[in-house]
C-alpha cells in the first residue's frame, strides 16, 4: 500500500537550519578484564526516551551491532555538539553502560512525520510494532552518468528520497555524514510487511550498494 508522491511527504531541514544528529551508543560488556554489570537496554531507551529534555528525540534499543540509536536535535551546532557531550557522553565517562559513541550529523531531512519527540511518542502518535532503521550506503556514479550498466535510469538524490517515500511505512529519511549515506525510518504492523517494505522499496534500489537494517526492541 503507497501514498501518493508528496501528499504527505515534506522537507523537515537542510544543514542550513536543521541541527540534528543521530548517536549509536554501545553497551559494555563483561570480560576478564573488568566485572561489568549487565544493562537492560530496553528499559534504559525508555528512560532517556522519557526525559523531559526536548534535545533527545528518540531513545530506540536496537538488535544489531549497536545496542542503542539515539536521535538529537538542536537550534545550532554548538548547541547540538553540547547536547552530545553533556547529556549522552557522560554515560560513556561513568562507564557503567557505554563504552563507545559514534554521531552521525543530518545534512538534511525529509519525511512525513517530524523529527520531534511527540511524534515518536507512542503514548501522542499511534506507532505500528514493528519498527525499523535502514542504514544505507549510496554507490559513487561517474560524472554524468544517468543509468547503470545495464541501461536502468538512476534517480538523483532528491528523486530518491521521492520515490523511497512514495510507500506509506517509510516514515524519514535523513541524508548524513558518517559511515552511512542515509539513515531511514520504517514503520510496520507485522515483520513480513517489514521485510516487504526493506527488500522492494530499499535494498533494491540500484543506487544502494549496501544496506544495514537495525530492528528497534520494544521498550519497558
Amino acid at each position: 500500500m503507497t501514498a501518493a508522491a508528496g501528499s504527505d511527504w515534506r522537507k523537515l531541514g537542510s544543514s542550513d537550519d536543521f541541527y540534528a544528529a543521530f548517536v549509536f551508543m554501545d553497551e559494555a560488556r563483561r570480560s576478564r578484564y573488568g566485572d561489568v554489570s549487565p544493562t537492560n537496554t530496553p528499559a534504559f531507551a525508555t528512560k532517556m526516551a522519557n526525559a523531559s529534555d526536548a534535545d533527545l528525540v528518540f531513545a530506540h534499543a536496537l538488535v544489531g551491532p549497536s545496542d542503542l540509536l539515539i536521535g538529537v536535535r538542536a537550534k545550532s551546532f554548538k548547541e547540538l555538539v553540547e547536547t552530545v557531550q553533556t547529556k549522552i557522553q557522560p554515560y560513556v565517562d561513568e562507564g557503567h553502560f557505554v563504552h563507545k559513541l559514534q554521531s552521525h550529523i543530518i545534512i538534511s531531512i525529509v519525511g512525513r512525520i517530524d523529527f520531534t519527540k511527540d511524534a515518536f511518542d507512542g503514548e501522542k502518535r499511534s506507532i505500528p510494532a514493528m519498527r525499523a532503521w535502514v542504514l544505507a550506503t549510496a554507490g559513487s556514479r561517474p560524472q554524468g552518468a544517468t543509468s547503470d550498466p545495464g541501461g536502468k535510469p538512476l534517480s538523483d538524490a532528491l528523486g530518491l528520497e521521492a520515490e523511497i517515500g512514495e510507500n506509506e511505512h517509510v516514515k524519514l529519511i535523513a541524508k548524513v555524514i558518517g559511515g552511512y549515506d542515509y539513515f531511514i525510518y520504517v514503520e510496520a504492523e507485522k515483520m513480513k510487511e517489514m521485510q516487504s517494505v526493506v527488500d522492494r522499496w530499499i535494498r533494491n534500489r540500484r543506487e544502494f550498494i549496501a544496506t544495514d537494517t537495525r530492528i528497534v526492541m520494544d521498550e519497558d
